[in-house]
């Protein structure tokens, strides 16, 4: 072996002591990323649940973004997705699944944006509108909802199965009839004959069971639940923020 071959393989086993090294760091910043991830997601769970109104089941919490310690540096995640199968607002229970995007670690500041849906089960609805008046009961389908009831009409007590769907005004959900039939008579009454539709026509105001701050974006019953798309900006994740509803009007 010549004298120029050895460093040359003293050149070559140093590249590949770095080159090893390096991939060691990597992999150690992987496992980090990935254990940091895992431990801040159990954390926040924590965290959350002392937040949320009493009564309300345990949060699902998921950080997602590239690079967890990244974000961690920069003082806010990029994402972070919530799920609460029972969110107890003014006691109704409703899901949640929630998307926040800039979220800071400074909870005393708001998230920047936040989307998602939250969803109403038949039980649910039934006993927010109860409690507004509404006797009821509801049943939810697919994309409509009935319910049974009577009027009077020409002289007679007329028993009714309306059916509606669901039409979003501003906050305010109205379930708007489409077919008014007499299950004795086994027809099908016009709307525009002898009943005025709004006389069956079911509003609801949703701001009053989600948080102050959310905007119902979109609504849909499907698989018997009420699904209401919504956002919101700059919202707060505190205590107060979550069990504050709105209002409607």
């Amino acid at each position: 072996m010549t004298d120029a071959a050895l460093p040359r393989r003293r050149r070559g086993r140093v590249i590949g002591w770095v080159l090893g090294l390096a991939l060691l760091i990597v992999v150690l910043l992987v496992v980090a990323d990935i254990g940091g991830r895992a431990f801040a997601e159990n954390r926040a769970e924590q965290e959350l649940q002392s937040r949320l109104p009493s009564g309300s089941s345990p949060a699902e919490v998921s950080i997602g973004g590239f690079s967890f310690l990244q974000q961690l540096i920069a003082g806010q995640f990029d994402r972070v997705d919530v799920s609460v199968a029972e969110l107890v607002i003014a006691e109704t229970s409703v899901g949640a699944d929630l998307t926040g995007f800039g979220v800071p670690l400074d909870q005393s500041q708001p998230v920047s944006e936040l989307t998602g849906q939250f969803t109403i089960d038949e039980a649910a609805l039934n006993t927010a509108l109860q409690a507004r008046g509404f006797t009821g009961p509801v049943t939810l389908g697919e994309q409509q909802a009935t319910y049974t009831t009577d009027v009077e009409l020409f002289g007679q007590t007329v028993d009714l199965l309306v059916t509606l769907v669901p039409e979003l005004e501003g906050d305010v959900v109205r379930l708007v009839p489409t077919s008014i039939e007499s299950p004795d008579a086994g027809t099908s009454v016009a709307l525009d004959q002898f009943l005025d539709p709004e006389r069956l026509a079911i509003p609801f105001c949703v701001a009053e069971v989600l948080p102050e701050g959310v905007q119902v974006t979109g609504i849909e019953i499907s698989g018997g639940v009420v699904r209401l798309d919504a956002e919101a900006s700059d919202f707060p994740l505190n205590a107060a923020a979550l069990s504050t509803t709105g209002t409607c009007g």
